[in-house]
């Protein structure tokens, strides 16, 4: 199997069905370069997900029950650092942190 260069195995649409279908697309912060950071801005939306698996998963095992809420209030606090200024028509923090913005279509 032949590696291809980063960009190329990106989507050629630079969006997910949700976003295609909403006129929508990202861009990287230099013209090509949205593939290399979309990996970028995936840590950090899958971050909440993953701080809350942690969390519940100490909870329903009775372990570590301090940290068990301490990663339950940061997921809560990320996902909300992530979502509002998205939903507000802002930059969430994972287009701040991988250098990508969200645009439509043209």
């Amino acid at each position: 199997m032949v590696a291809l260069p980063l960009d190329h195995r990106a989507s050629r649409r630079r969006a997910t069905l949700g976003k295609r279908w909403a006129g929508l697309v990202v861009v990287g912060p230099t013209p090509g370069s949205a593939g290399r950071a979309v990996w970028g801005r995936n840590l950090v939306k899958a971050s909440p997900w993953q701080l809350a698996h942690l969390g519940v998963s100490r909870m329903l095992f009775e372990l570590q029950t301090g940290w068990a809420v301490v990663f339950l209030v940061l997921s809560l606090a990320l996902l909300a650092a992530c979502a509002v200024p998205a939903l507000t028509g802002g930059q969430g923090v994972h287009d701040r942190v991988a250098g990508t913005r969200v645009e439509r279509a043209t």
